[in-house]
């Protein structure tokens, strides 16, 4: 469906293959629409028997919707996401999603002005990267990403991106427990 989504597919199944792991299914799903992949996951694990040892999501709406699936199910399988939403870092406390990807905007930013003033000024773009647009490769700055896990969601927090209010609302006790 767009460029992230081509890349996570492209690094996920490198590490099943290094980890010896067996894909069972996998969908795009359009819009990236929560409940159309509901519907989509929940005729994957179908598929599957509800033989499925863990699920790597393209982002966290799509994972809480397949998180839903397996409650349903009455199943506790892994699952990950991505955004660093509300939603997904209340579900990494909550145990029913094992992380998310962090893309911090405020150094996704900074990349973004340096960039653009390099450019201004006909300077080097000092591109860490290139992606193929079918055409050529073009040079871009790629900033970093983090994972967050249980021990990571105070970061996404301080760092202003969501409020600690949002994420604690009602598992105050897990914000508490977990350094939030």
């Amino acid at each position: 469906t767009d460029n992230n989504a081509t890349l996570f597919r492209e690094g996920y199944q490198a590490a099943i293959a290094d980890a010896g792991f067996e894909t069972v299914g996998e969908e795009a799903v359009p819009d990236w629409d929560n409940a159309q992949g509901g519907v989509i996951f929940e005729q994957l694990l179908t598929a599957a028997g509800g033989d499925v040892d863990g699920l790597l999501v393209a982002n966290d709406g799509l994972s809480l919707a397949a998180q839903q699936v397996l409650a349903d199910a009455g199943l506790t399988i892994p699952t990950t996401g991505q955004d660093a939403t509300v939603d997904g870092l209340r579900a990494i406390l909550q145990g029913t999603q094992c992380m998310t990807v962090y893309k911090p905007v405020v150094k996704e930013a900074e990349g973004a002005v340096a960039a653009a003033v390099a450019l201004l000024n006909g300077d080097d773009l000092n591109a860490n990267a290139t992606i193929n647009n079918e055409k050529a490769d073009i040079p871009y700055v790629q900033a970093e990403v983090q994972s967050i896990f249980i021990g990571d969601v105070h970061t996404p927090v301080e760092d202003g991106f969501v409020s600690r209010d949002d994420v604690c609302a009602g598992i105050e006790d897990l914000c508490t427990a977990n350094g939030v």
